[in-house]
């Protein structure tokens, strides 16, 4: 009797999945069998195989053509022809190297093989629009017109394949399930996979009925504890919430023996037509779990060598300042990290299962004390590994203290700056000054650490002004090899957060909800008023900010060219990319802005 664990599209496309290799660990040290299928990277393979690729580019090009010759105006086909020709014109700056990028992926650096994995993404996805997949490091971005904080949405989406025609058929008899897998367990940690995960159950049980499948994971935990539409449980028969370890361990027992499951903490079933949500369950020790167990994955398999990917592992759980505003508090204050030697021992396992001695700490935030303990342990021990992780600005970050880090092997560090304004910081909680940061990253730099940072825009009562005045320090630091990169977002309400439970003493004066009624999901807002800068203004700060709105869209000449037909409107260029600008700047499913609605 055993479990299969299945990690479904649009997650990373670098990496085998942390999420079921810390279960299937756990699992298989109490003596239960495990399988794991990547679903996501065979999702890569499959569909950006050199035949696959070169059919989508035959489409892609194709339905460009009818588009340009049809007199329509509707919106929805204005941009669907953008995002045509802006395919069409990647399609041929990237040369050659495109059909047959997947056979050479071990062979190119991370920088091309993400440009041609990004490109083929775009091109794959054309065929389903609105459908979209923008592949980036180290992400995917996907969207559809279907709202992901809707029940009724995302049974609408379950019920078609989309991009992953073909692919299901696929996976599902690749992974035909015997009569001795008691569960099938999907692992949902993006938003990005939970229509995926829903498809792919579709599939299951349109050809095993019997088959059990539960849906857990982050996006569970996060957005799916107070559902009430018992239609979800259609193709599913439960959802887990928060840690899945004891969870799976006690529902395997209790399928196999055939006992009643309904009362086991942490898990959302439906009875008599009625969603009931169970208790919370303590989370473990961290001392109590096992090291993620990779052996039922194919590290070779994947779209990156070896060389460039970073094994993932957690040293901590939770976030031990658990202040800022803006942040889910309500998922990360139970604060725990695993003792040294546990740490130490977990990366020996893993350096003897897989070769590797390179490591992602995957925490939401380590504390610098943290990271102290486990520098002094490794260089104790004389062990040559190498390391990034998630950590906090805070004051007392040494020249010394980072010395000390990287001769234990730290090579990078992903830190939450938001701001670089003292009044943004105090309103959002952070506990830190522009000062700290400042030295913080002086001290990084001085060490040979590399720092990735992360930042917000349009907290609200931020002005312009202050935004841009934050950006150009940030660039300075940039400049000065103190910064080796950064993303920035426009700030959103999330629920669960100190400013969605404190409304009126955030400065947000109203929120329009009109653009919501059809979520019945926890689900972040982006629209609203404050003071400071119009929020369609802070979304075109953040594209400016991240380079978004570079896109090089060619020329009505160069259209022309590339697919031999006469373009009848010679400003097709700007004209396309004021389409494709508004398109790629909305923060709302499409189904908002693509109905109804002409390129006028």
């Amino acid at each position: 009797m055993s479990i299969a664990l299945i990690y479904p599209p649009f997650g990373g496309p670098h990496i085998p999945p942390f999420s079921i290799a810390a279960l299937s660990g756990y699992l298989r040290a109490h003596d239960i069998p495990v399988s794991t299928i990547d679903a996501n990277n065979e999702f890569y393979r499959w569909a950006f195989s050199p035949e696959r690729l070169q059919s989508a580019v035959d489409y892609c090009e194709a339905r460009t053509r009818e588009l340009i010759n049809s007199s329509g105006s509707r919106f929805r086909e204005e941009l669907e022809l953008a995002v045509g020709i802006k395919n069409m014109a990647d399609v041929v700056s990237a040369g050659d190297d495109l059909i047959s990028f997947a056979e050479k992926s071990p062979h190119l650096p991370p920088s091309q093989l993400f440009r041609l994995f990004n490109i083929a993404g775009k091109i794959t996805s054309f065929r389903y629009f609105p459908e979209s997949l923008d592949v980036f490091f180290p992400g995917v971005n996907y969207r559809t017109e279907e709202d992901i904080y809707s029940s009724e949405d995302l049974l609408s989406a379950a019920e078609r394949d989309g991009i992953l025609t073909g692919f299901i058929d696929h996976i599902t008899e690749k992974s035909e399930f015997g009569p001795d897998t008691v569960f099938v367990g999907l692992s949902v940690n993006f938003s990005h996979q939970i229509i995926s995960a829903l498809r792919i159950a579709r599939a299951i049980k349109k050809k095993q009925p019997s088959v059990f499948i539960l849906v857990g994971g982050m996006f569970i935990t996060a957005h799916m504890t107070l559902i009430t539409n018992p239609e979800l449980f259609r193709h599913v028969d439960a959802f887990a919430f928060g840690d899945g370890e004891e969870t799976l361990h006690e529902l395997y027992i209790r399928l196999k023996d055939k006992k009643d499951w309904r009362d086991l903490p942490g898990i959302i079933h439906c009875r008599d037509n009625t969603v009931i949500t169970n208790s919370e369950r303590c989370p473990l020790d961290m001392d109590e779990i096992t090291a993620p167990d990779y052996s039922g994955f194919d590290l070779d398999s994947y779209l990156i060598s070896r060389k460039f990917m970073w094994l993932p592992y957690r040293l901590t759980r939770g976030c031990s300042w658990a202040k800022c505003t803006f942040c889910r508090t309500d998922l990360i204050t139970y604060f725990q990290a695993a003792s040294p030697d546990k740490q130490l021992k977990d990366l020996d396992k893993l350096m003897e299962q897989t070769g590797f001695r390179q490591f992602n700490f995957t925490d939401d935030e380590c504390p610098p004390a943290v990271v102290d303990h486990l520098s002094e342990s490794i260089i104790a021990s004389g062990k040559k590994i190498f390391w990034s992780v998630s950590i906090r600005f805070e004051r007392g970050i040494s020249v010394e203290r980072c010395k000390k880090w990287s001769k234990a092997g730290l090579k990078t560090v992903f830190m939450g700056l938001e701001s670089f304004h003292d009044r943004i910081l105090k309103k959002m909680k952070k506990g830190i000054t522009a000062k700290s940061i400042e030295e913080a990253l002086t001290s990084l730099r001085k060490a040979g650490i590399r720092v990735h940072v992360f930042m917000i825009t349009g907290f609200p009562t931020e002005t312009e002004e202050e935004a841009i005045e934050g950006y150009n320090r940030l660039v300075e630091h940039f400049r000065r090899g103190e910064i080796a990169g950064f993303i920035y977002s426009p700030f959103q309400i999330l629920p669960g957060s100190p400013i969605a439970e404190n409304i009126s003493e955030s400065g947000i004066t109203s929120i329009d909800k009109s653009l919501y009624t059809n979520r019945d999901l926890p689900h972040p807002m982006y629209y609203f008023e404050a003071g400071g800068m119009p929020r369609q203004r802070v979304f075109e700060l953040s594209a400016a900010f991240n380079n978004k709105l570079t896109i090089d869209y060619p020329s009505a000449g160069d259209i022309e060219s590339l697919l031999s037909v006469k373009l009848p409107d010679k400003d097709i260029r700007g004209r396309l990319a004021a389409v494709h600008h508004i398109f790629s700047l909305t923060k709302m499913p499409y189904k908002h802005f693509l109905e109804d609605k002409t390129a006028n």
